[in-house]
């Protein structure tokens, strides 16, 4: 079953492993850590849907697809 994501991505949710929250590196104009939210597939494919976020707009975004995938599996997919 296809899952629509908080980015407007679609992804099949029983091949979603984990959901992970990256360090990544800011931009010069921004300052303290920054983070990007990536999905691991059974495959071992990785895909970054967000980057350069806050540790808690990551956090924030991580839950929201996690709620999404678990959702969908709520429903038979």
């Amino acid at each position: 079953m296809l899952v629509s994501l908080p980015n407007g991505e679609a992804v099949r949710g029983e091949e979603v492993r984990r959901i992970l929250i990256e360090p990544t590196v800011a931009p010069p104009r921004l300052e303290g850590q920054r983070f990007a939210v990536v999905l691991e597939f059974a495959d071992g494919e990785k895909r970054v849907l967000a980057t350069g976020l806050t540790r808690m707009d990551a956090l924030d975004f991580a839950r929201r697809c996690a709620r999404a995938l678990h959702e969908s599996a709520g429903q038979g997919g």
